[in-house]
Order: C-alpha cells, then structure tokens, then sequence
C-alpha cells in the first residue's frame, strides 16, 4: 500500500523531521533534556513531549582514541539501517527522516 500526500502535507511532514533532526543535534543546548542514565557508557538523555514538541531522545558517548576507526566509518556504521539491529538491540520502531549526506545542518 502506498500513500499520495499533497504537497503541503509533504512539506508538513519535513518541517516536523527538521525540527526533530534539530532538537536531537542541538540536545546538549537544551535544557529540557534530562539525563536518564548510563547504559554500556552511553548517556541517555530525554526530553519529554511538551505542546509543539514530541518526545525525543539522545545519547551522547565520547569514544576512546586509538580504536583504529576513523570518525566517517563510525558514521557510516551507525547511519546503515540495514546493521542497526546489531547495535541496538531495544529499538523498537524506527525509520529514516533524512539520510546523514542530505541532512542540512540546522
């Protein structure tokens, strides 16, 4: 099955992933995000649903030098949908809103 919008739904539709993509990229600057805690040495913030805004949320790790990656392969794996079930495991919806090289930075 496959769905036809309109054009002001579509464009509806990339305003709410903009802004999405921008509260996730720009957490560390936003107050409303709350850390919820430490898992596997990643921290997991929240920041709950509030009028004009879903529930998102981000994790933040700092990754030891000398781990022979580079910081593009460390992108490439974690933008490939098709490993993400190897890195994790407690997804349980997901979906892509804009591939990492189209995103515009917000």
């Amino acid at each position: 099955v496959s769905r036809v919008y309109t054009e002001s739904l579509s464009q509806v539709a990339r305003d709410v992933a903009k802004d999405s993509q921008q509260a996730v990229l720009g957490f560390d600057k936003d107050s409303r995000f709350q850390t919820t805690g430490v898992t596997n040495g990643v921290t997991i913030l929240n920041r709950p649903s509030s009028e004009g805004c879903s529930r998102a949320v981000a994790g933040k790790i700092v990754l030891p030098e000398g781990l022979g990656f580079t910081i593009d392969q460390v992108v490439g794996f974690l933008m490939n949908t098709e490993a993400r079930s190897t890195w994790d495991s407690t997804l349980k919806r997901w979906r892509v809103i804009e591939k990492f090289e189209d995103a515009e930075p917000p």
